[in-house]
């Protein structure tokens, strides 16, 4: 039996209002339930824009190619009276500062009920309450009721994140989008929302779309791997694929860039990321170890490295050469 596809991006190019060029060109993704898909790439390449485009918030950003299908509808025609459903009910979001979600003095079981009551009117503080007891004793929250009465500016940025993802839970969406969601936090809380987030998808099923630049956090929780850089997904497959298989340059340099524990320092990747993303050709050339001038303004196509692992890179062929050494 075939999987249901959640959430289906398709060609998908995107801009800025008021932009006369794309600042995301041809992306596509399929997502499934209970997978988490981990957008990977360096701050500025486009990873944010497509999680705008994805929920479709007004005068954030603008599709001009494409689409992003839900469940089977296009939700560039939706009315925005469907997009507020899916938005709670189909679709959660957590941001990178719980700040964007809650606010800082009402709470917190004021917030809940607030967002659950802007999905069912009829319900009552005092089911509203308990339903947030639940979600939160689901979590693994040990003093649920001092949390319900607490608000944000009395709980630590860990504890704020973790009352976040509750409440982007609270109407049981079956695709969760996290933005970043331990960027702000130390090493140890980092660890804490990983964990969350993993018993998450296997209590309930849910699909997570994880956008981060944190390669530890992508080795821990992902089941699959986008590579974005320059407004284009550059690789895509399984985590062992792409981090013990990489197959395009700037996969490779994101590995090389991270410390390890053998004594030997990370290597960085020279140059500096595009401010304009080109429509055509691959914007890592500038900065890559084994481009010709065609890579700047070829049009590029997906490249299969094995099942479901593909990569853009037009000189693939190349590295497989050097590897051989013949």
């Amino acid at each position: 039996m075939e999987q249901e596809k959640l959430l289906e991006i398709t060609d998908l190019s995107v801009r800025y209002p008021g932009a006369a060029s794309p600042v995301i060109h041809n992306v596509s993704l399929t997502l499934y339930p209970g997978q988490i898909t981990c957008v990977i790439g360096e701050s500025g390449c486009g990873k944010s824009t497509l999680f705008h485009a994805i929920q479709q918030l007004p005068g954030r950003v603008e599709i001009t190619e494409g689409t992003v299908t839900y469940r089977g509808r296009n939700i560039r025609t939706m009315k925005e009276s469907e997009l507020r459903i899916v938005r709670g009910s189909g679709i959660g979001v957590v941001f990178q500062e719980p700040g964007a979600s809650l606010d800082p003095i009402r709470k917190i079981h004021i917030q809940f009920y607030e967002a659950l009551r802007a999905h069912d009117t009829g319900i009552s503080r005092a089911e509203s309450r308990k339903k947030a007891a639940e979600i939160l004793k689901n979590m693994e929250f040990q003093d649920t009721e001092r949390i319900l009465n607490s608000c944000p500016v009395q709980l630590s940025g860990g504890m704020n994140q973790r009352v976040a993802i509750a409440l982007a839970m609270a109407l049981d969406p079956k695709i969760l989008l996290a933005d970043e969601p331990t960027s702000a936090l130390d090493v140890t809380v980092q660890a804490q929302i990983v964990e969350e987030l993993i018993r998450l998808r296997d209590r309930y099923g849910t699909c997570i779309l994880l956008i981060t630049h944190n390669m530890g956090v992508v080795a821990k929780m992902a089941d699959r791997i986008a590579v974005m850089y320059g407004g284009r997904i550059l690789e895509y497959g399984s985590r062992n694929d792409v981090m013990q298989n990489p197959a395009h340059p700037y996969t490779k340099a994101l590995l090389q860039a991270i410390p390890t524990l053998d004594g030997k320092p990370p290597v960085g990747i020279p140059g500096r990321k595009p401010d304009i993303f080109p429509a055509r050709g691959c914007a890592f050339a500038p900065r890559c170890t084994i481009s010709v001038n065609e890579c700047e303004t070829c049009l590029l196509s997906k490249r299969m490295v094995g099942d479901d692992h593909w990569t853009l890179c037009g000189r693939m062929e190349v590295q497989k050469h050097e590897r051989s050494g013949s």
